[in-house]
């Protein structure tokens, strides 16, 4: 698959940006999508069923449309359509779904170096945000990877919608110098179907490693009620992947009012599954 070069200088603001909008209300964060060029529309308040006349169709980066509509709807969700600014990877972990294994075993193999915005999900899994690629939607279905594509005709929600008992959406990470590499489906099921060999021990990466977790240990610190445990077993599997404890992450989850049980647990969990 080609390569995006050009670096849409959304790309730059976006990550300037990311943590506001996590922390804005519903209006405020679909306008900054739009004023960004990011198509959105919105969605059920709680849910991800569209909450406009034609649907997916109606996404747009009008201003004076979006303000409408959560003028009118305040606690509508936020859908972002795929497949024209971005495309994204759904990585799911409902009902044991594999999708962080998965994804760790694609991003050993560099196929998700693209990936240059990633979100926490309620359930746990996430979002990566790639330059789009021209193809459409794809589902894990019966490879029962846990990934999930949406490009052309797709939508996924956003930071900060809410699914109430679980929590919200919430950026995570925005790297701009990823930007470009877009994402090969086919090459992504190729991988995925192999046989699995003995795995690498891992080793840790110049950036977070050589400055031993610091940027994790500040991202679990800053977590809010919501997403304190999506965001800590995110972090989890970085420090995994970096070659680092995630037991260092302890105290910063702690800070965050979680309890010490509900900590170890998710790192437990998080150790488990990496393996």
């Amino acid at each position: 698959m080609h390569a995006s070069t050009a670096l849409p200088t959304w790309v730059d603001t976006f990550s300037c940006i990311a943590p506001a909008i996590n922390a804005a209300c519903m209006l405020d964060a679909a306008m900054a999508y739009a004023e960004m060029g990011l198509a959105v529309l919105p969605l059920k308040p709680g849910g991800k069923t569209p909450n406009c006349r034609n649907g997916l169709l109606d996404a747009t980066t009008d201003l004076d449309r979006v303000q409408r509509w959560w003028t009118s709807n305040p606690s509508d969700n936020i859908g972002m359509r795929t497949g024209l600014a971005v495309d994204a990877l759904d990585v799911d972990v409902k009902d044991g779904a594999p999708g962080w294994t998965s994804a760790r075993q694609l991003n050993d193999r560099r196929l998700l170096a693209g990936g240059f915005a990633q979100a926490s999900t309620p359930s746990g899994g996430g979002h990566l945000l790639f330059a789009v690629n021209g193809g459409g939607n794809h589902a894990s279905g019966k490879a029962g990877h846990g990934l999930d594509y949406r490009g052309v005709n797709g939508y996924i929600l956003v930071s900060p919608s809410v699914i109430p008992g679980a929590g919200r959406y919430q950026w995570t990470s925005v790297s701009p110098d990823r930007y470009g590499p877009v994402l090969d489906w086919d090459a992504l099921t190729t991988a995925l179907a192999a046989p699995v060999t003995a795995r690498a021990t891992a080793t840790p990466r110049a950036g977070a490693a050589g400055q031993g977790g610091a940027g994790l240990i500040r991202t679990v610190a800053q977590a809010t009620p919501g997403h304190r445990n999506s965001v800590l077993a995110w972090a989890g599997f970085r420090c995994v992947e970096n070659g680092l404890d995630p037991l260092l992450l302890l105290d910063a989850a702690l800070s965050t009012g979680m309890t010490e049980r509900e900590v170890r647990s998710t790192l437990r969990s998080v150790a488990k599954e990496a393996r």
